[in-house]
C-alpha cells in the first residue's frame, strides 16, 4: 500500500471518507512524491518478522539510514518527517518524542553537515576590474568580453531556488 492510501485509511478511522480525502490532499504533488519514495524505502527495509510498528522499529530504521545507507542527517530527518503523520495516526508513534530528537542530534554530531563556503572575493573589486577599458569595447578582446559575460551571468544566476 502506498503512503497516500495508508494515510487516507488512517485518517478515515477518525473522519469520514470525504474529510479524509481532503486532509490527505494537503500537500503538493512534489512533496507527495518525495514522501512516497521515503515510504517505499521504509517498506522495503521493514523486516518480515515485525508484527507491530513501534518507536524502536522506527529508531532502528533511522539508524539504518545513517549507518548502512550513509545518508546525511538532513536527509534522514526528511525520512522521519515523511513517516511521522501516517505512523502517528495508525500506531500512535509521536516523532517529536525526545528519543527521535536525541537520535537526530547524535547523527548530526557524528556527521555534521559540511560548512558552507562563503566566497572570499570582493564583488566590488570584480566590478571595478570589469569596468576597465580592457574589458569594454572597442579595446576588449573577444576572450575578455566572454569572461566578463560569463562572470556576470554566473553572478546573476547564482544561488537560485529553482
Amino acid at each position: 500500500m502506498d503512503r497516500l492510501q495508508f494515510l487516507r485509511m488512517s485518517l478515515s478511522i477518525q473522519h469520514d471518507e470525504d474529510i479524509a480525502s481532503h486532509l490527505s490532499a494537503a500537500y503538493c504533488a512534489s512533496t507527495t512524491r518525495q514522501a512516497q519514495s521515503n515510504w517505499k524505502v521504509f517498506q522495503q527495509w521493514l523486516p518480515a518478522d515485525i508484527s507491530d510498528i513501534t518507536e524502536d522499529v522506527i529508531l532502528r530504521f533511522l539508524i539504518y539510514l545513517d549507518e548502512v545507507k550513509k545518508l546525511s542527517p538532513h536527509t534522514i530527518m526528511n525520512y522521519r518527517n515523511a513517516l511521522a503523520l501516517p505512523l502517528q495516526l495508525s500506531f500512535g508513534i509521536n516523532m517529536s518524542h525526545r528519543s527521535f530528537s536525541l537520535l537526530a542530534r547524535s547523527q548530526f554530531l557524528r556527521r555534521p553537515p559540511p560548512a558552507k563556503k562563503v566566497p572570499t572575493w570582493s564583488i566590488d573589486a570584480a566590478l571595478v576590474t570589469f569596468s576597465r577599458p580592457e574589458f569594454n569595447p572597442p579595446e576588449a578582446s573577444t576572450e575578455k568580453l566572454f569572461l566578463k559575460a560569463l562572470f556576470l551571468t554566473a553572478l546573476a544566476t547564482a544561488n537560485r531556488a529553482s
